[in-house]
């Protein structure tokens, strides 16, 4: 009876320890309003921004709209929000809306590309760039090349969404930052973007199609009397989500072969 006991204990304590590891850090606090329309913020306690999940597209049948324009777009946007926070959820903004920021690394653009852990390419440093930081860690996608270069024929992209449900998995997102390509002279002027069809990270010149989200740097707290989440409610990652399934398929496994033992003794 007690090695069974010490057996489930030590399973419990496996769970509690891994979950605690990959505890989600994407919280959606509330809603803004914009455009008459109500839109979910996320908070991120990773980088400390609140996402607006609204993607913004600048097109028409017979034109699009620069770079340029989204992070204009971005600079005004407070004038046009309304925010509706969660009870119990506590809101201060450290800075103004803006594009999602990139890490430049080493020379300026996209000089450093790969299949993994560079500023540019698949599979990139992730705390090179916001985007990248939500499409890898947050969300737990995949990019349409592995870390050694092989080309994945299915499960990459935007699969997993989490809190969001305004992400568009067929554009590329700019970022805002931009930056000359002495290469490119008939436009030299670049900006970065993610795409998240693909999940690469990149440059391309800033009078391209691409579409916007907005951030903004935010303190966020919630109030201990509704259980230290203010009404919020963290969203499981998926690799936490597979995490549990698997271990209490392990408790489950456990527990057959410890009943099967015992009616073995028995008989």
């Amino acid at each position: 009876m007690m090695k069974r006991v010490l057996v489930f204990l030590s399973i419990l304590i496996f769970l509690s320890g891994a979950l605690s590891a990959s505890q989600a850090t994407l919280i959606k606090i509330g809603t803004a309003t914009y455009n008459s329309s109500d839109y979910n913020l996320i908070y991120d306690d990773d980088l400390g921004i609140v996402w607006l999940d609204y993607t913004v597209i600048f097109l028409t049948p017979t034109y699009y709209k620069s770079w340029s324009s989204y992070v204009s777009w971005t600079n005004s946007l407070h004038r046009f929000l309304t925010y509706n926070f969660d009870p119990g959820v506590t809101v201060s903004w450290t800075g103004n809306w803006r594009l999602p920021k990139v890490n430049d690394n080493g020379n300026d653009g996209c000089n450093n590309w790969g299949y993994s852990g560079t500023d540019c390419g698949f599979n990139v440093d992730t705390s090179t760039g916001e985007l990248a930081h939500l499409f890898y860690d947050e969300l737990d996608n995949l990019a349409l090349y592995d870390t050694s270069g092989k080309l994945r024929r299915s499960g990459y992209g935007l699969k997993n969404t989490g809190p969001f449900d305004n992400l568009k998995s067929y554009y590329r997102y700019w970022y805002g930052t931009n930056y000359k390509n002495k290469y490119y002279l008939r436009h030299p002027d670049f900006a970065w973007f993610f795409d998240f069809w693909s999940g690469l990270q990149g440059g391309q010149p800033d009078n391209r199609f691409g579409v916007g989200i907005a951030v903004r740097p935010a303190d966020v707290s919630f109030a201990s009397s509704t259980g230290g989440s203010g009404g919020a409610s963290p969203v499981p990652e998926p690799s936490t989500l597979l995490l549990l399934g698997s271990g209490l398929a392990g408790v489950v496994s456990v527990r057959k072969g410890l009943k099967k033992k015992e009616s073995n003794i028995g008989g």
